[in-house]
């Protein structure tokens, strides 16, 4: 492909993703004209778009996986197979092989003349990796002279490799899942779920996928059961991530997840989220008391877990412990217990009363076990549970089931439920056509453009219903049926989810299939 042809294609992906405009290509192709420059680089000297846009642009519309490179993630064997003059021109670097397969990472990978020569000096097929220049030649400059040396860092094997790769890419890009799919043809799928969407990236051969998944039963101390799960804490680069990795059977082969969440230290905000201080001081004011459980409701573990942090006061007068399936939130005044699973819970309960706490979060109680020794240890003293059932009338009717009317009249400080709910893309929500919201505004629908990884979505915040009972409403939850008693609980929530959805979709904030998604599951 020509240098021109190889701007036109460029071209046109950033005119695809509203980058530049006609005039902004237009004025680029003219300076390219005189200087010979890459068009990228005029159009970031120009001022028209940023290193960082290019690349995210180039990487969703072409597939290739847009990587920040790190020392950690390099094979320095890999870099010498070119000579470093050839990576600074033409703004390349190898940063790992699989076989007969290297990684390119490349600040154009629509260059085919340079993935042709690097084919042909390597005798390798190169698979192509969107990178920064200035990343690529930041790497160039910290890496050890090209020269042999005597003493050489012990080489890890492909896999051990392939998977800080996609670690780190993957929390680059703000992903909290990793997939690791079987699929057709010799090849295997890799997908990130970036906003709840899962984002094909560049896959991997049959070899290097049973290479994988050995290595991560071995990483995550699985052993050789057909389907096993393990939660460890890993760091990737200089930030520690609590790493769920699960490995399950599959027609074609194992396939794996790995969910990614990285820990934190500061008291979440809520607000941001659309839950005002006035209900955080509500939930909290509801367990000022001596005793009582307050329920916080959501399918979301890193949501639940973050309105539980954000509701958990810790005085130092205080004796506060956690059982935590996730413990993201780091906090020195709390005692924070991890557990694998909600089960574990139950018998873990008496142990930290039994130590003199005066206030219990158990961030997981889908265990009927673990859910009615809360409500037990709620009779005398003060707990959070958290569980994933998210609507106000289902939480009640778990708790009913499991614990029974008489413990849960005298126990029930409050109830909170919340589903998350994605906010459209500020920068390429389009209008739709023909729609209107009920107060007369536009509505509108997601697009997808480089600054949200063409997902249309950034960010999110939660729906609630929040119900604090009264006296007389611990009257009929006592002495009413079943049906009866969920009935009137319905009728006595806050304001609902949908009205707050609508009131978002009137806002612009979100659309109409979002919202539709969220309450109906749809």
């Amino acid at each position: 492909m020509t240098t021109s042809g190889r701007a036109e294609k460029l071209g046109e992906i950033l005119l695809a993703t509203s980058l530049i405009t006609s005039e902004n290509l237009n004025k680029a192709i003219a300076a390219q004209a005189k200087t010979g420059k890459r068009l990228g680089q005029i159009l970031v000297e120009q001022g028209a778009a940023t290193e960082d846009d290019i690349a995210w642009a180039l990487s969703n519309q072409l597939m290739y996986p847009y990587i920040f490179i790190s020392r950690d993630i390099i094979d320095d064997e890999v870099v010498r197979l070119l000579p470093e003059a050839f990576l600074r021109e033409h703004r390349v670097l190898p940063i790992q092989r699989f076989g007969q397969q290297v990684t390119l990472a490349m600040a154009d990978p629509t260059d085919e003349h340079t993935v042709d020569e690097v084919a042909a000096q390597t005798g390798l097929q190169v698979n192509r990796a969107v990178a920064l220049a200035s990343n690529i030649e930041a790497t160039l400059r910290q890496m050890p002279s090209q020269q042999p040396r005597t003493a050489k860092r012990r080489p890890q094997g492909p896999e051990a490799q392939y998977l800080k790769f996609h670690l780190a890419h993957a929390l680059n890009e703000g992903a909290f899942e990793i997939h690791f799919d079987q699929a057709g043809d010799g090849q295997h799928r890799v997908r990130y779920r970036l906003q709840g969407i899962l984002v094909d990236r560049a896959g991997h051969p049959e070899e290097l996928h049973a290479g994988l998944i050995r290595h991560l039963r071995e990483f995550a101390g699985l052993g050789d059961a057909p389907s096993a799960a393990a939660a460890l804490t890993v760091s990737i680069g200089e930030v520690e991530v609590r790493a769920i990795v699960s490995v399950v059977p599959a027609t074609k082969g194992p396939a794996a997840t790995i969910a990614l969440y990285p820990y934190r230290s500061a008291v979440p905000d809520l607000v941001p989220l659309g839950v005002g201080r006035k209900t955080v001081q509500a939930l909290q004011g509801a367990l000022a008391g001596a005793h009582g459980a307050l329920l916080i409701g959501c399918a979301d573990p890193l949501v639940r877990s973050t309105l539980i942090r954000a509701i958990l006061h810790a005085t130092p007068r205080e004796k506060v412990w956690a059982l935590e399936t996730l413990p993201v939130f780091r906090h020195p005044g709390i005692t924070q217990t991890p557990i694998d699973a909600s089960a574990l819970a139950a018998p873990l309960l008496a142990g930290p009363f039994g130590a003199g706490s005066d206030l219990v979060a158990v961030d997981d109680a889908s265990h009927a076990a673990t859910l009615v020794a809360a409500f037990e240890r709620g009779r005398a003293q003060r707990v959070i549970v958290g569980h994933p059932q998210d609507d106000a009338v289902g939480l009640i009717a778990q708790v009913l089931d499991a614990a029974g009317s008489a413990l849960v009249a005298s126990t029930l400080a409050g109830v909170l439920a919340a589903r998350p709910i994605r906010l459209l893309c500020p920068q390429c929500k389009e209008r739709v056509r023909h729609g209107s919201a009920a107060n007369g505004r536009h509505t509108f629908t997601p697009r997808g453009c480089a600054a949200c990884s063409l997902t249309g979505f950034r960010g999110y915040r939660v729906l609630t219903e929040m119900w604090l009972p009264r006296a007389k409403d611990r009257g009929w939850m006592r002495g009413s049926p079943r049906e009866t008693a969920l009935a009137r609980l319905g009728q006595a929530t806050g304001p609902s989810m949908r009205g707050q959805g609508h009131a978002f979709v009137d806002d612009g904030l979100t659309s109409v299939a979002e919202l539709t998604r969220v309450l109906e599951g749809s």
